[in-house]
């Protein structure tokens, strides 16, 4: 399904390629693999050495599944013949998914294992080059720490806040904020001149990353209320601005899009919430 052109473009096997079917390939042991179900069932792989997610259809995972290290080309054919039937791969099809999971890295060889015991693992290695390639000069990552114990514990305090109840709520309060600021839009005009003027700009950076943390917390929280974990949290440099920022690939993992949804806007969420209770606030002063 998702890897039938792959086939087509991968004319010449480079001596890589050659060496792997040699070795016999095997998946690396620390791949997760998750069901998801909807219109087109897949599988997501998880790899996390690197922080990435990857989405197969479930006759190509039937095909990796059997990359244990046992299976050449010729076994892979005929067990996936016998398993896959009408959709069994070709032989040029099952050398472009073993190009393509080489070139991921979610591969390692057996004769690699065995021989270079005393070399830094190639999961280590794998995530070593996987940094250097992501490195940008205008937008790099300062990792700091591990926060999912912090995450935990505030999850069980606030976690209600994604509660539908709690969404009503929010959208009632959003609402009012927003006729309040309709009902006095002039005085919010006014209020507004030299906003950005040079005396009131650490104020204005202040409460700028005040809200960032605001926004950078709720997307933590809602992940690990379902069930995903935050494993990094550091300082993201933008063209030089630094911002917060938190890890939360893991909810790509969820089976709910809804889930995945909630986590995705989150921030946003928890940030227009607090714009609502500030213009609310400023217009009752």
């Amino acid at each position: 399904m998702l890897f039938r052109s792959v086939g087509n473009v991968t004319t010449a096997i480079d001596y890589r390629v050659q060496e792997l079917l040699r070795m016999q390939p095997v998946l690396r042991r620390d791949l997760v693999f998750t069901p998801c179900s909807g219109a087109t069932p897949h599988y997501l792989i998880e790899d996390p050495a690197r922080g990435k997610f990857f989405r197969i259809g479930q006759a190509e995972y039937t095909l990796i599944s059997l990359l244990d290290g046992q299976h050449s080309v010729e076994t892979l054919l005929r067990t996936g013949a016998a398993k896959l039937g009408a959709e069994a791969f070709t032989e040029a099809e099952i050398v472009g998914i073993l190009h393509w999971l080489t070139k991921t890295g979610l591969l390692e060889s057996r004769r690699q294992r065995d021989t270079d015991a005393s070399k830094p693992s190639s999961l280590a290695s794998a995530s070593n080059a996987s940094r250097s390639a992501r490195f940008n000069p205008l937008i790099f990552r300062v990792p700091i720490w591990n926060p999912q114990k912090w995450f935990a514990h505030w999850t069980r305090a606030m976690g209600w806040i994604f509660e539908s109840w709690c969404g009503s709520m929010w959208a009632a309060t959003v609402l009012f904020a927003a006729l309040t600021v309709l009902a006095n839009r002039s005085k919010l005009l006014a209020s507004s001149d030299g906003i950005f003027s040079l005396d009131r700009s650490l104020w204005l950076a202040a409460c700028w990353m005040a809200l960032k943390f605001v926004h950078e917390t709720a997307h933590g929280i809602a992940c690990v209320r379902y069930g995903g974990t935050v494993q990094q949290a550091g300082v993201v440099f933008v063209l030089g601005a630094p911002m917060p920022y938190v890890d939360v690939t893991s909810s790509w993992r969820f089976r709910s899009q809804w889930h995945r949804m909630i986590v995705a806007a989150a921030g946003m969420y928890a940030e227009l919430f607090v714009a609502a209770l500030a213009e609310i606030g400023r217009a009752h002063v």
